[in-house]
């Protein structure tokens, strides 16, 4: 299989102990491509570039930038689908062996709440106090 994220036949991303460094990398990349965006406000501000020229410049960044997110995300998006797939297969192995074995099963436990019904003079309170939200949110 081809990796489409570097076009080799073995990716990066395969690898588990790789997820978390191209995580990161990632985020280094972005934080570097706002770095570059912020240098060239500074440079119009110095008179370096004109607008037009600034313009352009921030487009390709920006273009780079999001082709760059584009590969990596669909790479650890297919990564991240099949160790789903095949931790939740573990899981319901190791489920039906412990049910084959006469054991519980663990659950996760839910606390149990009360819905409890305000009463009428606290509903008219709520609805009260939120009556100046709702006025300046219509101005």
């Amino acid at each position: 299989m081809v990796c489409g994220f570097i076009g080799k036949t073995v990716c990066p991303v395969n690898r588990p102990s790789q997820k978390i460094t191209i995580y990161r990398t990632l985020y280094t990349l972005n934080q570097g491509i706002e770095l570059v965006l912020l240098t060239f406000s500074q440079l119009e501000e110095l008179g370096v570039l004109r607008p037009d020229q600034l313009r352009s410049c921030r487009i390709i960044t920006e273009e780079l930038q999001a082709k760059a997110n584009h590969e990596v995300t669909e790479a650890l998006r297919k990564r991240e689908d099949d160790d789903s797939v095949r931790l939740q297969n573990l899981r319901l192995e190791w489920e039906a062996k412990l049910r084959l074995q006469g054991n519980n099963v663990p659950t996760q436990k839910r606390a149990k709440t009360q819905k409890k019904e305000p009463a009428k003079e606290d509903a008219n309170l709520n609805a009260n106090k939120l009556l100046p939200v709702r006025q300046k949110i219509r101005q």
